[in-house]
């Protein structure tokens, strides 16, 4: 009933969502601060910046605009763009809309926003 930030005693920073790879990217878009020196995106979680905690997630998913002010346009490469049928024809705008159409998943991630975020500090069990 809950997702989870899991705090490494290394300083690392994982959010475990279980939501699959397309919820999760739309996921960590809302969260772009507490990634700044991360990109690992997968199917059941996402990173984190170093430190970053649970409540600084929930932070950062109330102040997001999910789902009309929230965009990949930026994350989308020049590449996924060449590789669209037609291409050549299409307006780089359309080309965009047309990626992020592919990729969404409101569902999932509008069923993920309504869970509380929760924090486990992870330490080392070898000695």
């Amino acid at each position: 009933d809950a997702t989870t930030v899991v705090l490494e005693q290394s300083g690392r920073s994982r959010w475990w969502t279980f939501a699959g790879r397309r919820a999760n990217v739309w996921l960590a878009s809302l969260v772009t601060p507490l990634r700044a020196k991360v990109t690992g995106i997968d199917d059941l979680g996402i990173a984190l910046d170093e430190g970053s905690d649970g409540g600084m997630v929930a932070d950062a998913l109330a102040a997001a605009a999910w789902p009309d002010g929230v965009t990949l346009a930026d994350w989308i490469s020049d590449d996924a763009i060449r590789h669209l049928k037609f291409a050549d024809c299409i307006p780089r705008p359309l080309a965009l809309a047309e990626i992020e159409a592919r990729l969404r998943d409101d569902r999932t991630v509008a069923s993920v926003l309504t869970l509380p975020v929760a924090t486990s500090h992870r330490r080392s069990t070898l000695m």
